[in-house]
């Protein structure tokens, strides 16, 4: 991996973290695990659990000062990485979020897709 890497998601969960198999922080543990992450930065957009999830109800300036210093940017999902674009125009690799919620999850040839362009990315 060249340079430093951080991971942006949309905003905590409502409940507390869940190690069960279907849980994003795990699913997310494996990824890193499969990139060769041993150390990451990670924010979300809002730190609101009940955010609106609108874009402009996110505090912006915070979010590009903490992108500020960062080599390489990993959006969770299709909206968050909308929004990163939207923002500034950030280059970034959009990996699906890890939630059990999400179906795209259940094809694991599309998963292993996702996280060996993620990879390039991360070593270009």
């Amino acid at each position: 991996m060249k340079g430093k890497v951080i991971f942006v998601g949309m905003n905590p969960s409502k409940v507390l973290i869940s190690t069960s198999k279907g849980s994003s922080h795990k699913r997310f543990h494996e990824w890193l695990d499969y990139l060769g992450i041993n150390f990451v930065t990670f924010i979300n957009l809002s730190n609101d659990p009940h955010w609106d999830k609108k874009y402009s109800t996110f505090d912006h300036d915070a979010v590009q000062e903490q992108l500020e210093g960062y080599d390489r940017i990993v959006t969770w999902g299709s909206m968050v990485s909308d929004y990163i674009t939207r923002l500034n125009g950030y280059s970034h690799y959009m990996l699906p979020h890890p939630s059990g919620l999400n179906r795209l999850l259940n094809n694991p040839m599309y998963v292993k897709s996702k996280l060996d362009g993620c990879k390039r990315f991360l070593e270009e």
